[in-house]
């Protein structure tokens, strides 16, 4: 897989904090830490990230990382039928989700957007919960862009569909910079639907939520 390239370029106006996460890529890149494909620039860096946050983007705050999960993106598909940057998808690890506030809106919003009674994601922590369940099925998220993965998982701060709380949700997320370092950003969550809830409940070799 070719490795990503990294130059400082010129730009009067990038912060200093720009050039040090430039330089920390170049040397997590040289160092055989990252592997990928694309060009990241301090120019091609302030023209997307700051320009996206300028204009509401949802992006939250500007970083390399996020420049390189866009070129990334943008020049091959991330998500196979068997992995994801390379990696097997049973083989992923997710330490920690970030989420923008328009994505926690939109998944708060489920019932007004559908005009009709939906479980809406209130918090986000609760496609958290989900996203790091141990237990959690992972697959490609088919997105358009190829750049997300699907994790059904349990939330046990989630309202529940009984008495008890607790509801299995189904999470896409998209690598925050490569997969291997375990971050990742929230693209979108909702209830699981019947059937991913059996696959599961299938897994961990029940037939339903007891």
């Amino acid at each position: 897989m070719p490795r990503a390239s990294a130059s400082a370029g010129t730009s009067e106006g990038a912060p200093r904090e720009v050039r040090t996460e430039v330089s920390r890529l170049e040397q997590e890149r040289d160092s055989g830490a990252l592997a990928c494909g694309g060009s990241i620039s301090v120019n091609d860096w302030l023209r997307f990230d700051y320009g996206a946050n300028r204009r509401g983007g949802g992006l939250g705050q500007p970083s390399v990382d996020n420049l390189f999960t866009s070129v990334y993106s943008g020049r091959m598909s991330r998500a196979s039928e068997v992995d994801y940057d390379g990696i097997a998808y049973e083989d992923l690890t997710v330490d920690s989700v970030s989420w923008s506030k328009v994505v926690a809106n939109h998944m708060a919003s489920r019932t007004e957007r559908y005009g009709r009674a939906q479980f809406n994601v209130a918090h986000p922590g609760w496609a958290t919960e989900a996203a790091t369940d141990p237990d959690r099925l992972v697959g490609d998220g088919r997105s358009r862009d190829g750049a997300t993965i699907r994790v059904i998982g349990w939330s046990a701060s989630s309202p529940g569909q009984g008495p008890l709380p607790g509801r299995v949700l189904k999470v896409w997320l998209e690598g925050d910079g490569p997969a291997a370092a375990g971050r990742w950003l929230g693209r979108s969550a909702c209830a699981a639907n019947d059937s991913d809830q059996k696959k599961y409940w299938a897994g961990l070799g029940k037939e339903e939520d007891s």
